[in-house]
């Protein structure tokens, strides 16, 4: 979920220079001073605080996008199931039946049910409700 961004900082006042006269010295001095008690000390840890959530969470959508990536290439381009063929776990094809592609369940081996027919066998991954389970809880729906 993004985090709400902190109040921004207003910008600092002059940074004093020390080859100004003693006059104006001390009162850009003062204003730079009271500015970072008054706006800097206080808002620059929340906004620290939010970069760094919003780092982590784009972390966490970037290893969701990645698991996506993967699960939608190994898809692509997927044989047609033959029955009495050897697939191994995490192997694709497609149903002769239904048409949609199916990713073959740990352990894997011989397979004589049609993927579409075999839900222990097999896990849908294309069509319909074939959102992957990590997709769906990441919305909220599981």
């Amino acid at each position: 979920m993004p985090v709400a961004p902190p109040t921004a900082i207003s910008p600092a006042p002059a940074v004093p220079s020390s080859a100004s006269p003693v006059e104006t010295f001390d009162a850009a001095y003062e204003a730079f001073n009271a500015w970072e008690r008054s706006e800097l000390q206080p808002k620059i840890g929340p906004l620290v605080d939010s970069a760094y959530a919003n780092s982590v969470e784009a972390a966490e959508a970037a290893a969701i996008a990645t698991a996506q990536a993967a699960a939608s290439a190994s898809a692509v381009g997927a044989p047609k199931w033959v029955t009495g063929t050897n697939y191994p776990a995490d192997v694709t094809a497609w149903s002769p039946l239904d048409k949609q592609t199916y990713r073959r369940n740990a352990p894997g081996g011989v397979s004589t049910t049609d993927p579409s027919l075999d839900t222990s066998g097999w896990t849908r991954v294309s069509g319909g409700d074939a959102l992957p389970q990590f997709l769906l809880m990441a919305q909220g729906i599981k």
